[in-house]
């Protein structure tokens, strides 16, 4: 474990009472005792470093050292994921918490085959990838619990704000398409980021995304599995940023 998820944001100096599941992971899968030292965090970007004190059968105290100051995280980075069959929610949900997404809206689409229809199986599956992320943000250390939405139709989204960079990846390299160098080179604070079902988007689909302001992304001729398309797209987008940000190109 990287990070310990708390219950609730935490401040210098005061200490934190852990109980229940929390407690027997701590005590007995990380064999925490008093003294021992773990980074916690909010899951809303702030961290803090922890010591462990007062440990008891039934709970334990963590109190909180010192802040830890994050970094620059660059963009907000939101997934709206078109359903895939199976599992392959999951994967993707924890790879995108790893990644620093901050949120994933689950997308229905023209060639969605899973629906979800059933309003049980649908608390089921959100409470899984809830968990799921919870989990991956505390092996990986990622500072922020991405919220995890309830599925929307893809006529029903939203429009961007002002700050928001709309982005989908298309399948063949649609006309008048630019590259992602090219779209974030603006540094916009917030990017979305529509990644399709197994068959693609129909072409209604793709003039109703241009219509809301969505940019067209082609990566390659290489057909992409649809949760491999999800983060390989984050993950290349996160690399942009961050170079954008760190690096100064010199001849």
């Amino acid at each position: 474990m990287r990070t310990f998820l708390l219950p609730r944001e935490a401040r210098p100096g005061e200490a934190i009472k852990i109980s229940g599941k929390d407690h027997h992971y701590l005590i007995h899968v990380l064999r925490l005792r008093e003294g021992s030292r773990l980074r916690g965090t909010d899951g809303r970007g702030n961290s803090w470093r922890m010591r462990a004190v007062n440990v008891s059968a039934d709970s334990l105290l963590l109190k909180a050292e010192e802040e830890i100051v994050p970094p620059e995280t660059g963009v907000g980075l939101t997934l709206l994921q078109c359903l895939p069959k199976g599992r392959k929610m999951d994967t993707i949900v924890r790879q995108a918490t790893e990644i620093g997404v901050r949120r994933v809206v689950p997308v229905i689409s023209e060639h969605t085959v899973a629906r979800l229809e059933d309003p049980e199986k649908l608390r089921r599956h959100l409470e899984r990838w809830r968990r799921i992320a919870r989990e991956a943000l505390q092996q990986s250390g990622a500072p922020r619990l991405p919220e995890i939405a309830s599925p929307l139709q893809l006529a029903n989204i939203a429009a961007g704000g002002e700050e928001s960079l709309r982005l989908f990846c298309h399948q063949d390299p649609p006309p008048g398409a630019a590259g992602l160098h090219r779209l974030l080179a603006s540094s916009p604070r917030c990017l979305e980021l529509l990644i399709g079902p197994e068959g693609g988007f129909s072409q209604a689909e793709c003039t109703l995304l241009r219509q809301q302001g969505f940019h067209p992304v082609w990566m390659g001729n290489t057909v992409l599995r649809t949760e491999t398309a999800a983060v390989f797209v984050l993950a290349a987008v996160k690399i942009i940023v961050q170079e954008n940000r760190d690096w100064t190109l010199t001849r």
